[in-house]
This record gives structure tokens, sequence and C-alpha cells, in this order.
């Protein structure tokens, strides 16, 4: 089926002012490729109904099992008289497909939502607040959430030259308003807020840029690379230490609702906003069971050349749950051990790769271990 574009993508487009223009690049994101499934499990596909039929709404991330984090103008179906979202799809990447991913693909109902109290359609896109939080019904237990940075990080996070990366959904052709099938992702740069300011200058839609966005794209010689009308909401992520963060969500753009030269897409800054969306949380909690039941004195796992070594000691549950995946977050091996109390577990890695693992030991209580390994050949 072809992708239902909402009208409020193109509302959204006309308040801003922007202008249709063909696509540049054959596909958009801007200079993206095609994600390819568990390459980014935690991006969240928010979808709508229209009848029986699901489509691609806006983009997100899981910043926590309950929780997704997404840009405030993806949450205002109401005010515009069309369908709220309904749920977010996590680990598949393709939109038109009704069924999620069957390895390990999750389709989670959207329990709440909530936008920033500042937040105005009416605003320019510098101005910032485009920022909506979506609380989840049940856990996506399946899936490691990307990490938030803290307010401390945003003079290092948010340098300009800085490499980042973005993905999403975005418009093939703006002329057409068709969407991209798959998800796309490319690699782009944070522009310093001076010279994003001097890009826009007298560009009413966008206004001053001020501290709680980021303008990312590219400039000089730089190739074409950054999000796309489509994209709302999607993530912008770095990696520090061999852990990713999530530093932005895309907001908008001055140039056709995308990123074209000298006109950088506009991305909510999540380290200024860190407050705020620890206060949401907080202010609404969830039933998710307390995690403090394994630690490194009941579960030990070492790395070595050949194998993981997994030794269980003195721990209540019958029944425990094995997964590994790799840094971004594919899962490479899923094991049900029972009666595994006093026993030790050996898990084959001599055919992987050499870098970071992630392994997680959990159970149907709630209680959960998390730990990231190093492999070397």
């Amino acid at each position: 089926m072809k992708k239902i574009i909402p009208s409020f993508c193109l509302a959204l487009i006309a308040s801003a002012g922007f202008l249709q223009v063909n696509a540049q690049s054959g596909f958009w994101i801007v200079g993206g490729q095609n994600a390819v499934e568990g390459q980014f499990p935690w991006i969240g596909d928010i979808r709508a109904k229209s009848g029986t039929i699901q489509y691609h709404y806006c983009g997100s991330a899981l910043i926590h099992p309950y929780w997704a984090i997404t840009a405030a103008h993806c949450l205002m179906g109401d005010e515009f008289g069309i369908d709220n979202p309904t749920h977010v799809r996590f680990n598949t990447v393709s939109t038109n497909a009704q069924q999620v991913n069957l390895n390990g693909g999750v389709s989670a109902e959207i329990d709440t939502f909530f936008r920033h109290m500042s937040f105005s359609m009416n605003m320019g896109l510098g101005n910032g607040y485009d920022l909506g939080l979506i609380k989840l019904k049940e856990p996506v237990t399946g899936i490691v959430p990307i990490a938030l940075p803290q307010q401390a990080d945003t003079a290092h996070y948010y340098q300009a030259d800085r490499l980042v990366t973005t993905a999403g959904w975005g418009l093939v052709d703006t002329f057409s308003m068709a969407a991209a099938d798959i998800m796309k992702w490319t690699h782009t740069k944070i522009i310093g807020r001076a010279l994003c300011n001097d890009y826009y200058q007298g560009n009413m839609s966008v206004g001053p840029v001020t501290e709680r966005v980021t303008c990312v794209g590219y400039n000089g010689n730089d190739p074409q690379s950054g999000a796309a009308a489509g994209d709302s909401g999607g993530p912008l992520w770095l990696e520090d230490n061999e852990t990713k963060y999530i530093i932005g969500v895309v907001s908008g753009g001055g140039g056709a609702a995308t990123t074209l030269f000298e006109q950088p897409g506009i991305y909510t800054n999540i380290a200024y906003f860190r407050p705020w969306i620890d206060s949401v949380m907080a202010a609404n909690p969830t039933s998710m069971p307390k995690t403090d039941g394994f630690n490194d004195q009941n579960i030990n796992i070492g790395m070595g050349q050949d194998a993981i070594k997994l030794k269980i000691g003195d721990i209540s549950s019958a029944t425990i749950f094995v997964q590994l995946s790799n840094i971004e977050g594919k899962v490479l091996h899923q094991q049900t051990i029972h009666q595994p109390k006093f026993r030790t577990f050996l898990i084959p890695v001599s055919g992987f790769a050499q870098g970071m693992y992630v392994i997680r030991v959990y159970d149907n209580a709630g209680n959960h271990l998390y730990r990231k390994l190093h492999h070397v050949r």
C-alpha cells in the first residue's frame, strides 16, 4: 500500500513557510542509506490508525523501557483534527509492512503523551520547546534504550563541526509527498549557533536560533546530509566511550522542510531539557519492578576469546533469560535457562567480530543485569 501522509505534515510545512522542491539526492534523509533490521532497534516508528490500517506518523527513540522521546508537534493530532498516534514500533525498519520485524520487532501501545508546556506552533523553530514524551502501556524489555545526555554535557556534545548521526522515514520527493518505505540514516555535523543564525537571518519561520536547539547539516564542500520533511521527532545521536547518546530530535528546517546547503535542520536540544524530561518521568511513575535482585555477587560474567562464561550463584529465579547483542542492538544469541542456580554456562563467540557486545540476564520477576563486554580475537 502507499504510505498515508497525514494532513498534519502538510499543515506544518505551510505554517513554517516552507517551499516545495524536488529531492536532490534520490532518497531523503538527505544523503542517507537504508538501515537494516536490528541496526538501530531503539528508533521508534510512531503509528496512527486509519480504520484498520496503521501508518507512519513520526520518528522517536526509546529512552527507558516505558518511555519514548519525540517532537512536541508530533503529538498534536487533536488540535489539527486528525488521528492521534496509538502505537510505537521498535526494531522494524519498514513503515509499510503491517507486521513488525519477526526477529525482535516490538509494537508498543501508547498510554499517554506529554508536550512541553511552552511549545507553540506559532513560534519560530529556533525558539525551541519542540519536545514531547510518550509513556507506553507496557515496558519494552527486549531492546536496550539509547542513553540520555546530562545538562553538563552541553559544552562537549554540541560543539560546532562535531560529527553526529540521524535517521528517519522522511520524504523521497516533496512534490509527490511520497515517503521512504525503509528507514534511512546518515552521518552529518553540527553547525555552530552563530553561523546558523547568519544562515537564517531574516527567516521568520526559524527566527533567532536559541540555546534550546541545535543546527545540523552541511556547508562548504561537505556532502549533502541531514534530516528531511517527514523525519520529525526522529533522533540525533553521537557515540562517546562506546555509548550512544541521543542529543536531539528533529524539529524542522528552513528549506523545503529539509536540510539544504547553508540551511541546516533544526533539532531540539535534549541536554538543555534534561530537567524537564526527568520531572515528567518522575511525576508519572511506571510499574517497572525493582531490578536489583541480580548483581556481580550472584551472577559473574567473563569474556574469553572463544566464549562468554556465565557463572550463576545463589539466585531464587527458577528460569532466566540470556540475550547477547552487538553494540548496535542486534540480537545475536538468546537462551532460556531453567533451574540456573549454582550452574555455569558457556556462550560461544569465536566466530564473532572483534568489538563491543552487550549481555543481558533477566527473569520474569523484573530482575536483570546488563554488562558490556569487549571481545578481542
